[in-house]
């Protein structure tokens, strides 16, 4: 038998019994038609995106797995639309950057139905009455949907954890349209660099 197991030892049993969890769960792996369903989000991308065209910037919430939705969508919107869109977790945005909003700013959320849900519903919901926002919801979960200017529909049915994989697929179509309709190119952003050339332009100190 081991001896003197230690912390490490009780992480890894812990680590065991999630993984064995997550097995159990209902739609523990991704169907290959999730990412096609995905792709049907398209005119509802383009249709969004040219209501938008006129955004300086919005924020962009996340909650648990859809935190990690949240900061890619930013990303996209920020390297392939220039749109100056900042992402945070809905409690950290909640002390603080939220007196940034203003009657109509713009906050796009990731939510998904999952235990992780109500953390980020009920502050969105907040925001419009409160605030007056215009939200922007990337959903499978008809109540998110219901108090959102903006709906991009989500595949429904997958595992929480899973759900980031085929949420990113119309926030990324957004972006693209959205790129589009500002009059750039997505397929050229602005500053863009190929891996290799930033390791090379980074290790000799230039930044170009």
């Amino acid at each position: 038998m081991l001896r003197n197991q230690g912390p490490w030892f009780s992480a890894s049993r812990d680590h065991a019994d999630t993984l064995q969890q997550l097995e159990r769960e209902r739609g523990q792996y991704l169907p290959p038609e999730a990412l096609a369903r995905a792709l049907d989000a398209e005119p509802d991308a383009m249709r969004i995106a040219a209501d938008q065209a006129g955004l300086d910037r919005a924020v962009v919430l996340g909650r648990g797995f859809g935190y990690a939705t949240a900061r890619e969508w930013s990303l996209k919107l920020k390297e392939v639309a220039q749109l100056w869109a900042d992402p945070y977790s809905a409690a950290d945005f909640a002390h603080g950057p939220v007196a940034l909003l203003a009657p109509g700013s713009a906050v796009f959320a990731s939510i998904v139905a999952g235990p992780a849900r109500d953390a980020l519903l009920d502050p969105v919901r907040a925001l419009v009455r409160d605030v007056g926002a215009d939200v922007m919801v990337l959903s499978d979960d008809a109540e998110a949907q219901a108090v959102a200017r903006w709906v991009l529909p989500v595949p429904a049915g997958l595992a929480e954890w899973l759900s980031p994989i085929a949420a990113i697929v119309p926030a990324q179509l957004h972006a693209m349209h959205l790129s589009v309709a500002r009059g750039l190119d997505p397929e050229q952003p602005r500053g863009a660099m190929r891996p290799l050339d930033a390791s090379v332009r980074l290790g000799s100190g230039r930044l170009m």
